[in-house]
């Protein structure tokens, strides 16, 4: 047995676990004394990305989404076991459960105007579960890139901010009860110049798409994808324009380039970059720093910079509106006779910038955004209820998401959003 039952642990570092004491207990109540660590055999009962474990000593990578961030990768036990050298046959084991604390600081991160709001946010998560009770109060270090400038007091970011920095914060693991060591959140951000708030659109309007796809970014000529709506000013002027995204989850979501995929690009009037939305992506950050430019004389006449927030569809649903209604995992169940509501809707992935986690939020469209198929081969568009004959059997109940919620999601495919589910028909009670 050990000399603890449970440690807390920080994701970011590396530990010698032999440290911990281990006795033997015997079927009479006594124990023996501390065995020695080089007598003990560790092994670890789960494997977990992230984590390598040998011989007590334990590593703990910190990545996105790695050790810390869910229940699933922030807890395991730890075995020991022991054979004792002077009494062949006898071996005994003992557990270890381990829980993981991570610190995460979620803002400021992007990029922000002076007179911004100057907001310090963390999520402090043990065991995959998220406890800022736990910590209270942590005092962030601003370091600005190059070093050399300290970060403005107050709440607001002033123009003696401008440029980028980096924020970080530490925990003592003594704390809250931690094996030792720190933990550490940190993020990058940047600060520019008083600039103009401009408007950033997808099409006409919509901040929802489909991933797998590419996507124009314009200044504002094409107004097709994403483009920029603003004043220009008088004259024939030109710009400059930087486009960046974020918090985009996909490795296969970026600006096309000669040299492949990049985060950030530039580009000029009359000239899109082309934006990829990878396959399995669930949402990013898209900016968008638009500048311009008088040609005579040359003079910056007009910065703005926005941003958007751009959601992914991902799946539709057909929603239970039947006898079992409520339970989407069952057979729907229906009686001979009666009529039933339909209703689909369509899961739409993003990324959410107050917890820093990716969420789901399902979104019914009109009606005549979707086909319904019934028995008898019937084809349906802009039903909302099913008329159960007195001779129908069971059936499967289909539904298709049509071109026309272009005007929700942009670029959707019909074909790319269907659902199915099977209909068990009985008598009427």
């Amino acid at each position: 047995m050990p000399s603890i039952t449970e440690v807390l642990l920080g994701v970011g570092n590396t530990y010698n676990l032999t440290s911990i004491g281990w006795k033997v207990k015997y079927s009479d109540g006594t124990e023996s004394e501390n065995l020695s660590a080089d007598s003990l055999t560790w092994s670890m009962l789960s494997n977990i990305d992230g984590i390598t474990f040998n011989l007590g000593n334990i590593k703990i990578e910190k990545t996105d989404n790695g050790p810390g961030t869910n229940t699933n990768n922030s807890q395991f036990d730890l075995k020991v076991s022991y054979s004792d050298p002077n009494n062949t046959g006898t071996h005994v084991e003992g557990t270890l459960h381990v829980k993981l604390a991570r610190l995460d600081v979620t803002s400021p991160t992007g990029t922000y105007n002076v007179n911004d709001d100057k907001n310090f946010t963390y999520v402090y998560k043990e065991g995959g579960i998220q406890n800022n009770d736990k910590v209270g109060t942590l005092n962030p270090v601003y370091t600005s890139d190059p070093i050399g400038k300290e970060i403005s007091t107050g709440d607001k970011f002033t123009a003696d901010d401008v440029g980028n920095w980096n924020v970080k914060a530490t925990l003592n693991m003594s704390e809250i009860g931690g094996f030792g060591g720190n933990i550490t959140g940190e993020n990058q951000f940047s600060v520019q110049e008083d600039v103009e708030k401009g408007t950033l659109l997808l099409n006409n309007g919509l901040d929802t798409l489909v991933s797998d796809q590419e996507y124009h970014c314009s200044p504002g000529d094409n107004t097709q994808d994403f483009h920029m709506n603003v004043y220009w000013g008088e004259g024939n002027n030109k710009c400059e324009i930087e486009w960046k995204i974020s918090h985009q989850l996909s490795a296969n979501t970026g600006f096309k380039s000669e040299k492949g995929l990049k985060t950030s690009i530039y580009g000029v009037q009359h000239n899109d970059v082309i934006l990829f939305v990878g396959a399995d992506e669930q949402g990013f950050i898209l900016e968008a720093d638009l500048k311009v430019i008088q040609n005579y004389p040359e003079m910056v006449v007009h910065h703005y910079r926005a941003s958007m927030n751009v959601k992914v569809a991902k799946e539709v649903k057909i929603q239970n509106t039947f006898e079992n209604v409520g339970d989407d995992s069952l057979d729907f169940k229906a009686f001979r006779g009666r009529e039933y509501p339909l209703e689909a809707k369509v899961g739409v992935s993003y990324y959410n910038t107050s917890t820093g986690n990716y969420e789901m939020e399902w979104v019914k469209l009109d009606s005549d955004k979707y086909m319904w198929k019934f028995p008898n081969e019937y084809y349906g568009v802009g039903v909302e209820k099913c008329n159960i004959g007195n001779d129908w059997k069971d059936f499967e109940l289909y539904v298709e998401v049509l071109p026309s919620a272009n005007t929700n999601i942009w670029k959707i495919k019909g074909l790319d959003f269907k659902d199915e589910k099977h209909v068990i028909v009985e008598d009427t009670p």
